[in-house]
C-alpha cells in the first residue's frame, strides 16, 4: 500500500519525472521525507498525528544543486546557487543519502 505522503509528493512532479528513492528525516525543524526523483530533490513535510497534512518545503532541480556535504553528526548540507538546506537523518546514515543524491545528479 502506498503511503499518503508518497502520493502527495508524486503530485508535485513534472511529466517524465519519477521518485527514485526516499528517506525519513528533518528539515528546518519539520519532520518528513527527503525525496530523490530523476529530476529533483524534494522534502515532503508531514504534520499531525491522526489527521496528517503534507507540504513540500524544498523542491530543487538536481542541476541547481552546487554542493552536498555531510557535516556534523548525521546532517547533510545541500547548497544551491541561492539557498542552503540542512537535512538531519536519524534513521539512515548520511553517507547513504549522500551517495543517492550524488548518483541522481549523475
Amino acid at each position: 500500500m502506498t503511503q499518503n505522503w508518497y502520493k502527495e509528493a508524486e503530485k508535485a512532479l513534472e511529466p517524465g519525472d519519477a521518485i527514485q528513492k526516499s528517506y525519513p528525516g528533518h528539515l528546518d525543524g519539520g519532520s518528513g521525507y527527503l525525496i530523490i526523483s530523476n529530476k529533483r530533490l524534494m522534502f515532503q513535510n508531514v504534520k499531525g498525528f491522526l489527521s496528517k497534512k503534507y507540504n513540500i518545503t524544498m523542491n530543487v532541480p538536481l542541476e541547481s544543486i552546487s554542493k552536498v556535504d555531510v557535516t556534523e553528526g548525521n546532517d547533510i548540507e545541500i547548497g544551491t546557487t541561492d539557498k542552503k538546506y540542512v537535512l538531519n537523518t536519524d534513521e539512515v546514515p548520511a553517507s547513504i543519502i549522500l551517495k543517492s543524491i550524488t548518483q541522481a545528479k549523475g
